[in-house]
C-alpha cells in the first residue's frame, strides 16, 4: 500500500495573534464539542478513501489544538485509527501553545499515540511576544516545555520568528541561544510576513503613514537569517527545508511529504487534500452550522495547465549543465513575469543555502523577448516557460541548461463544487480538455 498523510485542523484559539491570517477564532465549549463530532463524522465518511493506503504521518494543527480537552483529542485519534490503516511507527504531531497544556493532557496525548509536540514560542523576549499579540511569556513556555519532557516526549519542535516589531539582532540572538540550550529535536525559524487583513498589517501601515517603520530593516532581517543558520548549525541542527532545522534523524516527515507531493487528506474546516491527483478544499466558513457540516460539498481542483520553467542560453554557451556554485557566478537576466519566478528562485536557493542577492544578475526585464535578445551573443542565462521555449526559441539558436537542484514545475488549476463536478463530469472534462488545448496553443 502507498503511504498517506493526514492533516486535522482545529480552528480554535484563545485569541488571534496580530500577524495571523490562518483560519482560527475563539470558541466556547459547546462549539468545540459540535466541531469535534463533525470532525469525527468526516473521518468516518472517508474510511473507504483511506482503506487503500497506510497512514504514516498525522499532523493536528490549528489554531491551537491543545485548547481541546484531552478526551476530545483521544477520541479523534481513536476514531482515526478505527477507520484507517495506521503504520507501525507513524509520526503523529500536535501543535501546542504555551500555557494551554496540562500534565493530564500530555499523558493522554502519549496514550493516544501522539509522539511529537510542536510549541509555538516565536520569541524568548516577553516584550517581543507582546508586540505580536501572543498571550504567553517565556516563563510559561519553559513550564510547558519541561512538562512535555517530564511526560516522556522526546521529539519536540519549537517555532521561532524573526523580523518582529522592536526586535534587534542582539535580542534575536538571545532567543536562539536560549532555545538551543533546551536542545529541542527540531526548530522552525520563520521571518515575519505581514499579511493583509491582520492587526499587524494595520499597525505597520498606520506607522508608515507617520513615516515610522516599526519593523527591522532589510539589512537587519538578512543578518537575522544568517545568524539563524550559524547558531543552529553550530549547535548540531541541519537545515533540510527553507525554514526547518533538525537534529539528525528528527526531520518532520509530514512536512517532507508535502514537498514530495505525497497524497494527503485534510479533515476539518478549510483543510486541503491531495487525493489521486485531485486537489480539493473543505469549506472555510467557521460560522457554519456544524450539524450540516458534513453535508456541505468540498471543492475539487482539476489541473488545466502543466509546464515548467527552464534555464536557457545561446547555443554557443560553454556548457549544457551547471552546478549551483557556477550558476551563482554566471551572468543572469531576470524576467519579471506574473509567475513570480524570482520568489520561487529565491526560495529554492535559500533551501540550498544560497542567497539570491548574491546571484550575478545583469539586469531585469518585463519581456521574455528582451531577455532572449540579451543572451543571444553573450555567455548569460535566462529562464522562461518550456512551452514558450519549445514553440518560439528552440529552433532559433538557443538551448536548455540544466542546473543542479533547480527545477520549477508550473501548474494551473480550476475549481469546481464537488457535487456539480460529479453531476457534470463528462461536460467538465470536455471543457478542461478544450482549455488545455487552448493554453498549449
Amino acid at each position: 500500500m502507498n503511504g498517506l498523510e493526514i492533516y486535522i485542523h482545529i480552528p480554535f484559539c484563545v485569541k488571534k495573534c496580530d500577524y495571523c491570517d490562518f483560519l482560527s477564532a475563539p470558541a466556547d465549549l459547546e462549539t468545540k464539542e459540535k466541531y469535534v463530532e463533525a470532525l469525527i463524522n468526516e473521518i468516518k465518511l472517508n474510511k473507504n478513501k483511506m482503506s487503500e493506503y497506510v497512514v504514516d504521518t498525522v499532523f493536528i494543527g490549528g489554531g491551537t489544538p491543545s485548547l481541546l480537552e484531552e478526551n476530545q483529542i483521544s477520541k479523534i485519534m481513536s476514531v482515526l485509527r478505527d477507520n484507517c490503516n495506521m503504520s507501525e511507527n507513524p509520526e503523529i504531531t500536535i501543535e501546542c501553545n504555551p500555557g494551554t497544556i496540562t500534565e493530564s493532557k500530555l499523558l493522554e496525548y502519549k496514550k493516544s499515540g501522539i509522539n511529537r509536540i510542536s510549541f509555538g514560542l516565536q520569541s524568548a523576549n516577553d516584550e517581543e511576544l507582546k508586540s505580536i499579540g501572543r498571550i504567553h511569556n517565556y516563563a510559561g513556555f519553559l513550564e510547558s516545555y519541561n512538562l512535555a519532557r517530564k511526560c516522556g516526549f522526546d521529539n519536540i519542535n519549537v517555532d521561532l520568528m524573526s523580523a518582529l516589531p522592536g526586535q534587534t539582532l542582539k535580542s534575536y540572538e538571545e532567543t536562539l541561544n536560549k532555545v538551543v540550550r533546551l536542545e529541542p529535536e527540531h526548530i522552525s525559524a520563520y521571518s515575519l510576513i505581514v499579511e493583509e487583513n491582520t492587526l499587524m498589517y494595520d499597525r505597520v501601515k498606520k506607522a508608515q503613514i507617520k513615516g515610522i517603520n516599526i519593523l527591522p530593516d532589510e539589512e537587519s532581517e538578512r543578518k537575522m537569517y544568517y545568524l539563524t543558520n550559524n547558531i543552529l548549525r553550530s549547535n548540531g541542527y541541519r537545515k533540510y527545508e527553507i525554514s526547518n532545522y533538525s537534529k539528525p534523524g528528527k526531520e518532520c516527515k509530514h512536512n517532507i511529504g508535502y514537498w514530495q507531493r505525497k497524497e494527503y487528506l485534510g479533515f476539518g474546516i478549510g483543510a486541503a487534500s491531495l487525493y489521486k491527483e485531485n486537489r480539493y478544499n473543505n469549506i472555510s466558513d467557521i460560522n457554519i452550522s456544524y450539524n450540516n457540516y458534513n453535508n456541505i460539498n468540498s471543492i475539487v481542483s482539476k489541473e488545466i495547465y502543466s509546464d515548467r520553467i527552464v534555464f536557457v542560453a545561446d547555443s554557443t554557451f560553454k556548457s549544457d549543465n551547471l552546478t549551483i556554485n557556477k550558476f551563482m557566478n554566471t551572468p543572469f537576466i531576470m524576467v519579471n513575469d506574473n509567475l513570480k519566478f524570482r520568489d520561487m528562485l529565491a526560495s529554492k536557493l535559500e533551501n540550498l543555502d544560497y542567497d539570491i542577492q548574491l546571484l550575478n544578475i545583469l539586469f531585469s526585464t518585463d519581456s521574455y523577448q528582451s531577455a532572449m535578445i540579451g543572451i543571444k551573443n553573450i555567455q548569460a542565462i535566462s529562464a522562461i516557460p518550456y512551452g514558450i521555449y519549445n514553440s518560439v526559441y528552440k529552433d532559433l539558436g538557443y538551448k536548455i541548461i540544466d542546473i543542479e537542484g533547480l527545477e520549477f514545475p508550473l501548474s494551473m488549476y480550476i475549481n469546481f463544487e464537488e457535487q456539480l463536478y460529479k453531476r457534470e463530469k463528462l461536460f467538465i472534462n470536455k471543457l478542461i480538455s478544450t482549455i488545455k488545448g487552448f493554453l498549449k496553443s
